[in-house]
């Protein structure tokens, strides 16, 4: 009775260091870049008109996703963005508030967006 225990025991042993590693699982996780955002609307204008809370989240989400924020080496990125109207579009101007990035293309960016339009996001590489 010994005698078997001890050859189940080994034999669950060696079937224990033959198998193979399992594959790594795909990660589901994203790359996540902290960013903050201060916003100043240049003229009262700016602040009233009706689409500027959906203007506001659609650049948000749309800076989220773009690669050169999210490979950028910076830790969190800030930014203070400046927007006003531009006929009948809002523009918003944003600049990185650390200095360390000025040279980068992350340090400055501008949008357009506007009622019903798609937001187009420009970075001005450091200018």
């Amino acid at each position: 009775m010994k005698f078997l225990c001890a050859a189940l025991a080994c034999l669950a042993l060696v079937s224990c260091a033959n198998k193979p590693e399992p594959e790594p699982e795909e990660s589901l996780e994203l790359d996540f870049r902290p960013l903050v955002f201060r916003w100043k609307a240049m003229t009262p204008e700016a602040e009233e008109i009706p689409f500027k809370d959906a203007c506001v989240i659609r650049i948000t989400s749309q800076l989220m996703r773009e690669p050169v924020l999210v490979k950028s080496k910076g830790g969190e990125l800030e930014y203070v963005v400046s927007y006003d109207i531009n006929g009948e579009i809002l523009k918003f101007d944003g600049f990185a508030t650390d200095s360390v990035l000025s040279k980068k293309p992350e340090f400055r960016w501008t949008a357009t967006c506007g009622r019903d339009e798609k937001v187009v996001v420009n970075f001005h590489n450091g200018q």
